[in-house]
């Protein structure tokens, strides 16, 4: 076995095994309780320093992951193949409702890579 394609399976179980922790990690997280205001009397608004609250922008978690490009998806598909699993690759991207690679939208692409990723290991 191609010493590349283990570890680009071993790379999706870790990534996989972080997903799962993340998501048993928050499950446990108790809710937080909101906090009341205090009151302001003379004697704390002088002492306290006036600041300006900044919100930070958030990126949603699904622009942080970089794209994968057509180009990566058919090298892999095209490496599966090369390898004598080019019925299994048919049958991925029939599973997507195409007859070939390019009819695939790019947001399924990621998906395409994580079930191409496993041919050969079930």
């Amino acid at each position: 076995m191609d010493n590349e394609v283990i570890a680009m399976a071993l790379r999706m179980i870790g990534k996989n095994i972080m997903l799962i922790a993340d998501a048993i990690y928050k499950e446990d997280e108790p809710a937080e309780a909101e906090e009341k205001p205090k009151k302001r009397t003379k004697k704390t608004a002088k002492a306290e320093p006036k600041t300006e609250t900044v919100e930070e922008e958030t990126v949603p978690e699904e622009e942080k992951k970089p794209e994968i490009t057509f180009e990566q998806v058919r090298a892999v598909l095209a490496q599966k193949s090369r390898e004598g699993f080019t019925s299994a690759v048919k049958n991925i991207i029939e599973y997507f409702g195409a007859e070939k690679l390019s009819d695939i939208k790019p947001e399924h692409y990621a998906e395409v890579l994580s079930q191409a990723e496993m041919i050969g290991y079930e």
